[in-house]
Parts: C-alpha cells; structure tokens; sequence
C-alpha cells in the first residue's frame, strides 16, 4: 500500500498539514502498521480525509513502526484522540517537537 513511509526516514503523505500528530500505535512491521490503519480507519469516519505516516524508530533491540495521522492543529488531534479513545481506539496526542 505504501503509507508515507520510508525506510527509517518519515515522510509526510501527500495533502498531510500541520506537525500535531495521533499515534494510533506502534508495530513490528509495516505490514501491520498498514493493516491496522485500514482496520481503524474503517471503524472511524474522521480518520476518512487523514493519511497515515509510518515512522521506523529502534526500541531497545528491536525496530517499531509508529503509525501516527498529523492533523494542523493541537485541538483538532486531542479532539480526534478524544473521539477515538471513546470508541475504544488506544491513541497518543503527539505535540510538534
């Protein structure tokens, strides 16, 4: 499928704004990081008009893919985390560095 990633670099998705991001969750391949995306994605109607970002980041001794949706501001990712933390999705608001 091909989400915005590439190897250890992250790349934004084409149309992606804003550097506030939700981490959706962190997996042991990209494969699984692409399948949850279309598993969440199709559970929440305000995941629709995001694209994913995969990011490979070491852990220890082994290597995680973060799959994360940017959105432009702060309160549109809390709001989104809130939305999906009550409907039972785990999410992270993750602030611009």
């Amino acid at each position: 499928m091909g989400y915005g990633y590439a190897g250890s670099t992250p790349v934004a998705p084409q149309g992606a704004v804003g550097d506030h991001r939700v981490q959706l969750g962190a997996f042991s391949s990209v494969e699984n990081a692409e399948a949850e995306w279309t598993r969440v994605r199709a559970r929440f109607a305000t995941l629709q008009g995001l694209d994913p970002r995969i990011t490979a980041v070491q852990a220890k001794s082994k290597r995680l893919y973060r799959l994360q949706a940017t959105l432009p501001e702060a309160a549109a990712a809390q709001a989104l985390c809130g939305t999906l933390k009550a409907g039972g999705q785990a999410c992270l608001y993750v602030p611009p560095k």
